[in-house]
């Protein structure tokens, strides 16, 4: 099956931050990615999670709590967005069912 998504936008833009200027793209290779092993779905939701670290700028440093929750907000709307668009059952069925910290690895 093909997927219909190839990269991970950050929809910082839309929340105003000020961090939120520089619009970032991550690519997500789904090569080798058989959605109907759970293994391999699980894989896929992981490296969302970590497109969308790097896109909202959580892993670089941090100089402020306002931005760190500004980013953090950040990866949840966007691993929240990618994962609908990607129109995947078995992603969202994922998705779901994980806990708050470990659907967006937010530690």
């Amino acid at each position: 099956m093909r997927i219909l998504f190839a990269s991970i936008i950050a929809l910082t833009c839309a929340t105003g931050t000020s961090f939120a200027e520089e619009l970032r793209q991550v690519r997500v290779s789904t090569a080798g990615i058989n959605i109907d092993r759970t293994a391999d779905v699980a894989t896929l939701h992981r490296d969302i999670v970590r497109a969308a670290r790097t896109a909202c700028g959580l892993n670089e440093f941090r100089t402020s709590a306002r931005v760190y929750v500004q980013r953090r907000a950040c990866v949840r709307e966007t691993v929240d967005t990618t994962v609908e668009v990607a129109g995947i059952s078995a992603l969202s069925d994922l998705h779901a069912s994980l806990s708050t910290r470990a659907r967006y690895n937010l530690g």
